[in-house]
């Protein structure tokens, strides 16, 4: 899977953050800094210190630009955005072309 870049994380502030120990991101901000992980055929994403912040328990993550998309193997799902969170449940045949992109 394609690692997603921050535009953020080699600004001067996200620095001294860094440095200081500091982080007060958004869930959404952290996923988009965390690198995907796979366990027993499941992802989640651990921060830039290898700590987990999101379990092994989606059968896809997806990234973009401006959200992420986590689906659960039971067909719910969590996409995460700018201000905005929406959940839900996906179909069979719409979960199936999300993985095959995989």
């Amino acid at each position: 899977m394609a690692q997603f870049e921050d535009p953020f994380a080699g600004t001067p502030k996200a620095a001294i953050k860094r440095e200081l120990g500091v982080d007060n991101s958004t869930p959404l901000e952290k996923a988009r800094r965390g690198e995907i992980f796979e366990s027993n055929g499941l992802y989640g994403i651990k921060d830039e210190d290898g700590y987990v912040t999101f379990p092994a328990k989606y059968s896809f993550i997806g990234k973009c630009i401006d959200h992420i998309l986590f689906l659960e193997p039971s067909g719910n799902y969590v996409k995460m955005s700018a201000g905005c969170t929406e959940s839900g449940f996906m179909p069979k045949n719409e979960r199936s072309v999300i993985l095959f992109l995989q």
